[in-house]
Parts: C-alpha cells; sequence; structure tokens
C-alpha cells in the first residue's frame, strides 16, 4: 500500500504528534508499506525509508519559537505524482488541510487525526480567543472531507462529537513496554530529578513548556504535599514563568533530555511467550 501523511510538523521537532507519526512511519515501512511524508521544510529528507518531502515554512510573529508552513497548492502535485491508496491528514488546519483538499480533488481515501486542541489553546492566549469560530469552522469543514476522523481520547472524541465532526474513532493505546520498563531505573537519575530526594515519590512531566499544557496546575499539589518531588523535562517559551512559579517547591528543571541513560541496558528484556502490548501506532 502507498500510504502519504501530511502533517503540521514532523522531525526533526519533538512533541507528542511528531511522537506518533514517527511511530507509524517507523510500523508502517517495517510492514512493506511506501511511505511519503509532506510536512514543513526543516532539512529532513528521509526517515526510516520513507520519504519526506518539505514545504517552506514561516515563522508566525506571535508564535516565534515554532515554524509553521500555510496551505499550499504544491501538495496536491506531489500527492498526484505520488499516487497513494491513502491519504493522511494529520491537524489539517495549515499545511495539513491542502493534503485533505488533494484527497478530495483526486477521490482518495483520507483519514483525518485531531492531536492539538487549537480551540483550547486560544482561550490561554486571550488575545487571540476573537479567533475561535473561525478556527471552529476551518476544523469542521477540513474533517467533513475525512473517510474516518481520528481522535486521540475518548473524551476528545466526545467534544469533536458535539461540535459537528462526524465518523470519530478512538486511536487504540497502550503502554510500550520495551522502552518504559523497570530494567531501566537509574539511582542517579532519579536522584537528579528528585532534587537529591530518591525518597520522594516521583512526578514527571515530559514536554514542551508552553503555557496551553497547564503545568501551573500542579503548584497548589506541590504545596499540599511533602512527599512528592516534581521534574518538569523539557524547553519552551514558559519555562522561565514556571521556574519562578514552582520556585521553593520540590521541584527540578532539567531541560531538554534524549537519549538513554548511560547505565541502561541496550534493549530491556521481554519474555518471548509474553503478547506484545498494543502501542499507539497500532492503527
Amino acid at each position: 500500500m502507498k500510504i502519504a501523511i501530511v502533517t503540521e510538523t514532523f522531525l526533526p521537532s519533538v512533541d507528542g504528534v511528531v511522537t506518533r507519526l514517527r511511530h507509524a512511519v517507523e510500523r508502517f515501512t517495517d510492514l512493506g508499506h511506501e511511505v511519503m511524508v509532506i510536512a514543513p521544510d526543516l532539512g529532513v529528507t528521509e526517515h526510516h525509508g520513507a520519504r519526506v518531502v518539505g514545504i517552506r515554512p514561516v515563522t508566525p510573529p506571535f508564535y516565534k519559537h515554532r515554524r509553521f508552513t500555510l496551505p499550499s497548492p504544491n501538495v496536491d502535485g506531489i500527492i498526484r505524482g505520488f499516487h497513494p491508496d491513502v491519504v493522511h491528514a494529520a491537524r489539517p488546519l495549515l499545511l495539513a488541510s491542502s493534503g485533505a483538499f488533494a484527497a478530495r480533488r483526486q477521490r482518495i481515501p483520507l483519514v483525518a487525526s485531531y492531536h492539538t486542541h487549537i480551540p483550547r489553546y486560544l482561550d490561554l492566549y486571550r488575545a487571540w480567543t476573537w479567533g475561535k469560530p473561525a478556527v471552529w469552522w476551518q476544523i469542521r469543514r477540513n474533517h467533513a472531507m475525512a473517510d474516518i476522523n481520528i481522535a486521540t481520547s475518548e473524551t476528545m472524541k466526545q467534544e469533536l462529537a458535539q461540535d459537528g465532526i462526524e465518523d470519530l474513532h478512538v486511536v487504540r493505546r497502550g503502554v510500550d513496554t520495551e522502552t518504559f520498563h523497570p530494567a531501566f531505573a537509574d539511582e542517579e537519575m532519579r536522584s537528579r530529578l528528585t532534587g537529591g530526594h530518591p525518597e520522594k515519590k516521583l512526578l514527571v512531566f515530559v514536554g514542551r513548556l508552553a503555557a496551553e499544557k497547564e503545568i501551573h496546575t500542579l503548584r497548589p499539589m506541590m504545596e499540599r504535599r511533602d512527599d512528592v518531588a516534581l521534574a518538569i523535562v523539557g524547553d519552551g517559551p514558559y519555562r522561565g514563568e514556571l521556574e519562578e512559579l514552582f520556585a521553593g517547591t520540590r521541584t527540578t528543571f532539567p531541560g531538554f533530555m534524549e537519549g538513554r541513560s548511560s547505565r541502561a541496558p541496550s534493549r530491556a528484556p521481554t519474555p518471548s511467550s509474553s503478547p506484545r502490548s498494543p502501542r499507539p501506532w497500532d492503527w
């Protein structure tokens, strides 16, 4: 099968959407499918056997730490030349909406997935709340073109259904028991993340540090509990404010982290008789 994925974000960016799509691409190519990714041009041209076609991005003045690509007529020609059996528009709002329209014009089955709840983000960036009706109109229009719409949770599925999105399905979820395995336990890392108090219960947030993540809501809990340490792993435009907000609590900010611990095994042991747990990209 030939699969075209059109997305608003891809490698080398690091976020939940990219992680999900990266694993999907790897899974598809491992199964023998031919995959092409159309994404903002950030310098990556190939991933795990899949061709990555870049479209020139822009940097919005109101969101300078992230680059986006506006809808492009070039997407139609790229998809037409690839002749895919299915098009997946991931978060079809800007560039990915071009993939949705191309699929409709070329009568190609279309899957659309909803990852980032932009209307909620506009509530947090109060200067932009006036744009919510236009954003919802765009979301409804673009997802109406899809044969299948994928939500990442049952809660999100219900909210989208209430706002008029149809043909909704929830992506099957699970835990990658090879990546998240007790064999990777590391006392030195635990001491670092707990600020030198490894006996505390450790809570970890991993992600981009932005206002829409609502990390600040953890602050009251840190005041009430003396048995908890919090590690906020990642970086982003909200980091400075978070460091001020959580000052005086058992909270560490180790910054952006990647790769394996030096003490971690090269591969977590997995019993050969155990069935593989379902993974988020098994759809």
